[in-house]
């Protein structure tokens, strides 16, 4: 007997150590490659600055908790500004994601179909950038939801520990993205009070020790580009249709009902179903596909819990159709998923992939770093902040993106001071356009102005186009000598 049960604990963690095992290799499949997007390169030279000493919203212009820089700023300072240590250090934070949603999935008994959660937030995952303030939230999200849920769980006997790193977990969530960590904090807060008032306390302590430096920054100054900034100028720009948002909201009114059908929901149902409907509420200002879909990952807990309901109704037919449909959905993730991955590869070789390379980026790198010296800046327009990082040259002006439209005025003539004060030998422009004359370039702003009278065009290197400085003829007649 002894044996027999000695033979099952080894079995189970065998296939502990291979789910894993392969939930890690998933990870890496659909989260590998070098990828040249502008919300990473947003993060990655925010953090770098940190690492060289700068500070968000004083020395550069931020209207994001600062969260994910000073998380990844370590990283780059212990390796040095490697995109493959960023990668890596994501890559791994994903997967302690999965480890929090797993353990959720565990408080609502859901057996074995805990195990698929993690798996298909890693393919709703896919549909957004890796190294990014919005992807690191959605992380301690899950473990502040699941520290919560823990409470529920213990029956009174959570004590004070389990609370107060709920309440820390929140405002980790807080730091990363603001309305992200706003909607944990509303449910976490709702959840805890449902359960145990005694667990309020402890979580309020939590949560203000978490945010108490924040206080680093006057509150003014933290108003104005977290909030004012925000309201005034990045919703009006960034708002997108109502429609995405609209079917998510409509697709948990329906899970609530289905469920609801059933029996009562639990607390720790109505918390989770909760944290996905203001998750979901918190991408208001950009609730396109890209955004929606990895906070998704509530609504796939609620699945399987409804999945599971439909099995003990004990209906055949049913049970099938639920399961036919619920197979039908992680399938067409995952053949999208697929269909990312090849594109990845595709785009720059197998080679290239597994080396984390991007031969283009790096033709743009060398043209960067062999005409421009390292104590030399250089400027790019409107929003490529990747260069920066990648081609080790600093930026002269306050700001990683400067979009007409979506920027103040004040902004523009700003960082035009900035390029007149120290004008990079080249400026480089993403606008994707024909090289004569700028001609979709947005006119009519200081900055455009500046790069008009001063610069030229020199090139064009995988779209993206390059203007040399003009030298003045002081400069010229100089040179000359």
């Amino acid at each position: 007997m002894r044996a027999f049960f000695s033979h099952r604990r080894t079995s189970r963690t065998i296939l502990w150590f291979g789910y894993w095992i392969a939930l890690i290799a998933v990870a890496v499949a659909l989260k590998w490659g070098h990828l040249v997007n502008q919300d990473e390169g947003y993060t990655l030279f925010g953090a770098w600055q940190v690492v060289q000493g700068l500070s968000p919203y004083r020395d550069f212009f931020e209207n994001i908790t600062p969260g994910s820089l000073y998380l990844l700023a370590p990283v780059l300072w212990l390796f040095g500004p490697s995109y493959a240590a960023a990668k890596i250090f994501s890559i791994a934070l994903l997967v302690f994601g999965c480890g929090g949603l797993l353990r959720v999935g565990g408080y609502l008994n859901l057996g074995r179909a805990r195990y698929a959660v993690p798996v298909v937030w890693l393919l709703l995952s896919d549909h957004y950038v890796l190294i990014n303030h919005n992807t690191f939230a959605l992380v301690f999200a899950i473990w502040a939801i699941e520290r919560a849920a823990s409470v529920g769980r213990s029956a009174g006997r959570h004590g004070m520990i389990s609370p107060a790193v709920a309440g820390l977990a929140c405002a980790a969530t807080v730091w990363m993205h603001q309305a992200r960590g706003l909607a944990v904090v509303v449910a976490v807060a709702w959840y805890l009070a449902t359960v145990s008032r005694r667990a309020i306390l402890p979580f309020a302590v939590g949560l203000v020790i978490g945010m108490l430096p924040m206080l680093a920054w006057p509150l003014p100054l933290l108003w104005e580009n977290l909030f004012n900034f925000s309201f005034q100028y990045y919703l009006p720009f960034n708002r997108t249709g109502p429609w995405w948002l609209a079917a998510v909201l409509a697709g948990y009114l329906l899970l609530y009902g289905a469920l609801a059908r059933f029996r009562t929901l639990t607390r720790e149902e109505k918390f989770v179903w909760l944290s996905g409907v203001l998750l979901a509420a918190s991408n208001f200002s950009q609730a396109d596909h890209f955004h929606l879909l990895p906070v998704l990952f509530p609504m796939a807990v609620l699945c399987a819990v409804w999945y599971r309901e439909v099995v003990r109704a004990g209906v055949p037919a049913f049970r099938r159709l639920a399961a036919f449909g619920i197979t039908s959905a992680i399938a067409i993730l995952a053949f999208v998923s697929l269909g990312f991955f090849a594109h990845r590869v595709a785009g720059v070789g197998w080679v290239a992939f597994f080396q984390l390379r991007d031969p283009q980026l790096e033709q743009l790198v060398s043209y960067i770093q062999t005409n421009v010296k390292p104590d030399q800046p250089i400027f790019v327009a409107p929003y490529l902040p990747n260069l920066y990082f990648e081609a080790q040259r600093q930026n002269p002006t306050r700001y990683r993106a400067l979009r007409y439209g979506q920027h103040p005025l004040s902004f523009f003539q700003d960082a035009r001071r900035s390029l007149e004060t120290n004008p990079p030998p080249i400026v480089l422009l993403n606008y994707y356009t024909t090289p004569e004359g700028f001609k979709d370039f947005m006119v009519g702003n200081p900055v455009t102005d500046f790069i008009r009278q001063s610069y030229g065009y020199v090139t064009t290197i995988n779209g993206v186009q390059v203007y040399r400085r003009r030298l003045p003829d002081v400069d010229r007649g100089a040179a000359s000598l």
